[in-house]
C-alpha cells in the first residue's frame, strides 16, 4: 500500500510557476513644446498689453524656448562660441523671443518656425566663430623648431653680409661720408644686424 501512495506521487508533474508581470501605468506624452505653447504664442501675439504678454510669456512659453534652444545647441553641436553654452543658450532665447511676432497661425507649426529660426541664428554665429578661430588660432600650433631654424640660418646670412660690407668698405667708411642722413643710415644697418644676431 505504501508503494501505491509513492508512486501516484511520483507521476503527478509540478505546475509552471508563472511570474506575474507589474503593470506599469503609461506615461502621457510631456512634451516641451505642445500645442499649448502655439497657442500661447499666437496669443501673445495677439495682445497689445505688456503686462499680459509678460505672464503670457512666463508661464506657457519661456520653458518650452528654453529647452528648445538648448536641445539645438547640443543636438547639432553648436560650441565654437567664447562663451559658455547656458550663455549662448540665452542669447538664442533672447533672438527666438526678439522674432516671435514674425510668426503667423496659419503658416505652419511654431516648434518647426523656431526650431530654424534657433539654427539659423547659431548657424550663423557658430561659423563666424569657427573662422575667427582657424584665423586667430592659438601660438602652439606654431612650428617653432622651423621657425628658430629660419632665424638661424637669416641671422648667419646677415652676419656675412654685413662682414662682406664691412671688408668691402672698410670702417673708414665715415670719412668718405658727407651727409648727416647717410651717417644715420649706417647706424641703422648696425643696430638691425645687431638686433638679429
Amino acid at each position: 500500500m505504501a508503494t501505491a501512495v509513492t508512486s501516484s506521487i511520483a507521476t503527478k508533474k509540478p505546475k509552471p510557476v508563472v511570474k506575474r508581470k507589474r503593470k506599469r501605468k503609461k506615461k502621457g506624452k510631456n512634451y516641451y513644446f505642445n500645442q499649448g505653447t502655439e497657442k500661447a504664442i499666437i496669443r501673445y501675439n495677439k495682445t497689445d498689453d505688456a503686462g499680459l504678454k509678460n505672464i503670457i510669456y512666463n508661464e506657457h512659453i519661456h520653458k518650452a524656448f528654453d529647452k528648445l534652444a538648448e536641445n539645438i545647441i547640443h543636438t547639432f553641436k553648436f560650441y565654437y562660441f567664447d562663451v559658455s553654452s547656458v550663455e549662448v543658450k540665452h542669447e538664442v532665447v533672447s533672438f527666438m523671443v526678439m522674432n516671435m511676432h514674425k510668426f503667423k497661425e496659419g503658416k505652419g507649426k511654431a516648434f518647426s518656425y523656431f526650431s530654424i529660426v534657433a539654427k539659423n541664428y547659431l548657424i550663423l554665429h557658430n561659423n563666424k566663430n569657427y573662422k575667427m578661430g582657424k584665423i586667430h588660432s592659438q601660438m602652439d600650433v606654431l612650428d617653432y623648431k622651423r621657425i628658430l631654424w629660419v632665424r638661424v640660418q637669416l641671422q648667419k646670412l646677415l652676419k656675412s653680409l654685413f662682414c662682406l660690407l664691412m671688408n668691402y668698405i672698410g670702417f673708414g667708411i665715415l670719412t668718405y661720408l658727407t651727409s648727416f642722413v647717410e651717417i644715420k643710415i649706417l647706424g641703422l644697418l648696425i643696430l638691425y644686424y645687431i638686433s638679429f644676431v
